[in-house]
């Protein structure tokens, strides 16, 4: 509990995470969330029109733009989201994804670039902005 509002264990891990990233720190100092909290973050975000700061964390880790990915290694898997699509599109189909995950603890940091690959595959495209 927060003040007079009760919040979600995973949106106090997220919203301490985004804290330390926020303030410079890095993900070395805290564990990437895993994929279940991600999903809970994001599914609640969906249900309130995807407005807030569970959208605000859930577009963070389950809709990254590249700019959030580490391309320190060239074969870093680069994905094309269609021009237009709205982020909450993204997220939905992105979460739909993450559910059928076999590990839902796995750190989110760790699959996310390559589901997203999978699922918007640049094909001589430029890679999007994801999140834009």
């Amino acid at each position: 509990m927060i003040g007079m509002f009760r919040v979600p264990k995973s949106t106090v891990f997220l919203l301490v995470t985004m804290s330390l990233l926020v303030a410079g720190g890095r993900m070395a100092s805290a564990q990437s969330p895993s994929i279940s909290q991600v999903v809970s973050v994001c599914e609640s975000a969906l249900a309130a029109d995807f407005t807030g700061l569970d959208a605000a964390m859930c577009e963070w880790y389950a809709v990254p733009c590249d700019c959030k990915i580490d391309l320190a290694d060239s074969d870093a898997p680069r994905a094309c989201i269609p021009p237009g699509q709205e982020v909450a599109t993204t997220a939905s189909q992105v979460v739909a994804q993450l559910r059928r995950m076999d590990r839902p603890e796995a750190a989110i940091d760790s699959v996310i670039p390559r589901l997203l690959a999978q699922m918007y595959p640049c094909d001589g495209a430029e890679p999007s902005q994801v999140g834009d």
